[in-house]
């Protein structure tokens, strides 16, 4: 039904109710609403893009949620809009996920840089699995891909261990050549430690950085 309904039909009239929903006092109904966006992307293609920055923030919320249901079904629908909208609307998902990844609740968090991994992933895919580097030097040849790497390699060192091991494994998962990377967004890491608004990282973190920028590939 959704994918015969007008943009604005469906921005107007639809999905107020979607997102009021979402936020139910009853789990049930929190999970079966926010699953919608699951499928919207397959119904409505790019015309759904204009709606994600109403729809992300009401997304990311539901990635805290306290029922652990909710939460996978929010996860769902969080990588089915990373992967329908990734290349065609950058510009919105990244600003939303970076805020996620510095929420002050774990779980939002957490469910952010896995996000980001798929992010990552669908926008910069490598057809040899077995070339890496090429996959390195594509990122860290725009300034936005050098933010979001030295994020997410800071995020190995976020207070929730839980945090660590996603930012760990993601960071595996998009980047071979960890020294010759660090060289290329150290200046990026800085910007982001220096920053007041996010996250603190340990200070043992810290100490590793240099090490890990002079060590041989």
């Amino acid at each position: 039904m959704i994918a015969v309904i007008s943009e604005a039909r469906f921005k107007n009239e639809l999905l107020p109710t979607i997102l009021q929903q979402c936020d139910s006092e009853k789990a049930v109904t929190r999970e079966g609403f926010i699953s919608v966006f699951q499928f919207i992307p397959s119904a409505m293609g790019i015309a759904f893009s204009s709606l994600l920055p109403i729809v992300l923030p009401c997304e990311t919320r539901r990635l805290a949620d306290e029922i652990d249901f909710v939460r996978t079904t929010a996860l769902k629908a969080g990588q089915a809009l990373v992967q329908e909208y990734a290349e065609s609307a950058t510009d919105i998902i990244i600003p939303t996920l970076q805020q996620g990844i510095f929420d002050d609740n774990w779980r939002i968090r957490q469910a952010s840089v896995q996000l980001l991994g798929e992010f990552i992933a669908r926008i910069m895919p490598i057809e040899d699995e077995t070339n890496f580097d090429k996959r390195d030097n594509t990122i860290i040849e725009s300034e936005q891909g050098k933010k979001i790497l030295a994020i997410l390699y800071l995020l190995r060192s976020d207070p929730n261990e839980f945090v660590q091991n996603m930012a760990s494994s993601t960071w595996k998962n998009v980047v071979e050549n960890t020294p010759k990377t660090l060289k290329s967004i150290f200046a990026n890491l800085l910007s982001v430690i220096l920053d007041p608004s996010l996250l603190i990282v340990k200070r043992e973190f810290l100490e590793e950085i240099p090490s890990k920028i002079l060590s041989p590939n």
